[in-house]
């Protein structure tokens, strides 16, 4: 059977995020990404939305929002209510068709690097004069940047930072870093090795789950 599909990548509230985002309370679906071309990307669903119903029933958390979507079948029209700016606003959307498997396994795994909000890129003289850090000799990927609010910078990751390893597999050149991504399942936690100059420390980072 057909699922429905809307074409978001989520994650759940916590107090914090609720706080900052003028919610009175840690319910709904936060949006980390929407999926070019999708049913939401065309209906004008946001980066940053909070979805906190469709159809009128209320979203408690984004496992709800995935079970919700998944039983509607494709091209069925629903209307979401998100939390955007300090004020709700109804989206009018027409839910797509679920990838297939193995497109959705692809798509899940290029875009986890992005839920974790970490960027890296290659240990070259030019990024380390860039962020001002010496790691001549050692191996690793740099932490280019970290995006606010992510699950990598509540961890304290910064730029300029040395991912060594992860998940105790050493991490030699960027495409190191972005097979292990590609091994991660959402909900999962991950556990990075990591350097700041002569100071090393571990993160253990939960993979935000992914979602409709």
């Amino acid at each position: 059977m057909a699922r429905g599909w809307l074409g978001v990548i989520i994650s759940q509230l916590d107090d914090d995020m609720a706080e900052a985002l003028g919610l009175d309370e840690p319910k709904g679906a936060l949006v980390n990404q929407v999926t070019e071309d999708s049913p939401a990307d065309d209906a004008g669903i946001k980066d940053g939305d909070v979805i906190l119903r469709v159809n009128g029933k209320k979203i408690d958390d984004s496992s709800e929002l995935v079970n919700i979507i998944a039983n509607f079948p494709p091209g069925k029209k629903v209307e979401v209510m998100v939390w955007r700016d300090g004020k709700k606003k109804n989206i009018k959307v027409e839910l797509g068709e679920r990838p297939g498997s193995e497109s959705l396994r692809k798509e899940a795994a290029e875009k986890l690097e992005n839920i974790l909000g970490l960027e890296v890129g290659e240990l070259t003289p030019e990024n380390m004069s860039k962020f001002k850090v010496d790691y001549e000799g050692q191996n690793g990927v740099l932490v280019v940047n970290v995006k606010r609010g992510s699950a990598a910078a509540k961890e304290g990751i910064r730029p300029g930072d040395l991912v060594v390893s992860v998940n105790r597999k050493p991490v030699e050149s960027v495409s190191d870093f972005n097979d292990l991504m590609d091994e991660l399942q959402p909900n999962k936690v991950v556990l990075f090795r990591m350097k700041r100059g002569r100071t090393s420390y571990f993160a253990a980072i939960r993979v935000p789950k992914n979602g409709e």
